[in-house]
């Protein structure tokens, strides 16, 4: 891709380039004009300087993926599905190669889920990287706490003691995991309890839970 002119790239984004029901170009006489100025002002378009953006007729989104109208679709549906209908659960699974895109087209529920009130929390494995255990979902609960902590100071009480109801003093186990949670509910200390490894793990899968029931509070 880096030896393609960036001017040639940038008409093959705009050949299939969508606005609604409407494509970017209306005419075959407007790709043929456009080739036009590749082929007659080459030194200007394959320049690819902030400052001569302005000057440039091409132009794409670099947030817009292409053929994934489909795959959108499917996940927006699934959103809307959870959104509306009170107990309902659904899990959506993306696979794909490495580099197909997978983020890219989750992050697309992004702005809808926002926009209807929601949190949208996300976290990415990387396998090339030594991760910590769990650090993924710590770093993803991490935004959310810090979202949370962000809202007006009733939505924050409200918020508060809801999880204080819901988790009571077992909190201060995730607190030591998601350290960023203490901005909502404040310091929180208990005695240690001595348990077994699988103990451990059911106690704070079980508390986890508690915590998430808390704070996804129905449409």
């Amino acid at each position: 891709r880096t030896r393609v002119p960036l001017c040639l790239s940038t008409m093959i984004y705009n050949l299939v380039e969508r606005r609604g029901q409407n494509c970017y170009y209306q005419s075959l006489t407007e790709v043929i004009k456009e080739l036009h100025i590749i082929l007659t002002d080459h030194t200007s378009l394959l320049s690819d300087k902030h400052d001569i953006k302005s000057n440039n007729p091409f132009h794409s989104q670099t947030n817009k993926l292409y053929g994934r109208a489909r795959h959108v679709t499917m996940l927006m549906d699934a959103f809307r599905s959870v959104s509306h209908r009170t107990g309902l659960h659904e899990v959506v699974i993306v696979s794909g190669y490495s580099g197909a895109g997978k983020s890219a087209l989750v992050q697309q529920l992004k702005a809808p889920v926002i926009e209807n009130g929601g949190h949208f929390v996300c976290g990415k494995f990387d396998q090339q990287q030594q991760m910590e255990p769990l650090s993924v979902i710590t770093a993803a609960f991490s935004n959310l706490c810090d979202m949370l902590a962000s809202k007006d100071a009733n939505e924050l009480k409200q918020t508060r003691a809801v999880i204080k109801e819901v988790v009571g003093s077992e909190i201060s186990v995730l607190v030591s995991l998601i350290p960023t949670l203490s901005q909502i509910i404040g310091s929180a200390k208990s005695q240690p309890v001595e348990v077994g490894c699988i103990e451990a793990l059911n106690r704070l899968k079980y508390i986890f839970r508690l915590f998430v029931r808390s704070i996804a509070t129905p449409a």
